[in-house]
């Protein structure tokens, strides 16, 4: 294939992300702050929270107690120790639910310019075109309570190391 063909069907194609990139962007976002308005409207004030977050060869399974969006104790699954303050302190700028639903909207705010959108809809057309943008954290969202059961983010699409991605589940203690 000519270097001419290759670039039209490059630039064709980024033509056809971004149309499908800008209408596929209201819809995610609408989902996301209905899912938040049901958790702020039935999310229970305090639960268990069950955590397993995989990356880059790691296995962190935990359960956090939660009481008014704080973060009171927690337990190491794998090894059925509690976690130290320390170590649950870690886990502050994405844990309890409220402080994961602000980073989903933090990595998401970069998403919403153009070259954000086509990396996050193609990530192999962004490499061919030497867009290395950090991309914006994708969830799922509980039907009933509206919390994020899943989450997956990789720090920049040209980097060929494993996304980071979590599993959440809410349980309801009083």
């Amino acid at each position: 294939m000519t270097k001419q063909r290759r670039a039209m069907l490059l630039l064709s194609t980024a033509m056809l992300v971004s149309v499908l990139a800008l209408l596929s962007v209201s819809v995610v976002m609408g989902g996301r702050q209905s899912a938040r308005e049901r958790w702020e409207q039935h999310g229970p004030r305090h639960y268990l929270l069950d955590i397993t977050i995989r990356g880059d060869q790691t296995l962190v399974r935990m359960q956090i107690e939660v009481r008014d969006g704080t973060m009171l104790k927690g337990v190491d699954l794998n090894t059925g120790r509690a976690l130290s303050a320390e170590r649950i302190a870690r886990y502050y700028t994405i844990l309890p639910v409220e402080r994961l639903f602000d980073r989903i909207e933090l990595q998401s705010y970069g998403a919403r310019s153009l070259r954000h959108r086509i990396a996050g809809s193609a990530p192999w057309l962004a490499r061919q075109l030497g867009w290395c943008v950090i991309q914006p954290l994708r969830a799922e969202y509980d039907s009933a309570l509206g919390y994020p059961k899943t989450f997956q983010f990789r720090h920049n699409v040209c980097a060929r190391k494993e996304p980071f991605a979590g599993e959440l589940r809410v349980r309801a203690l009083d």
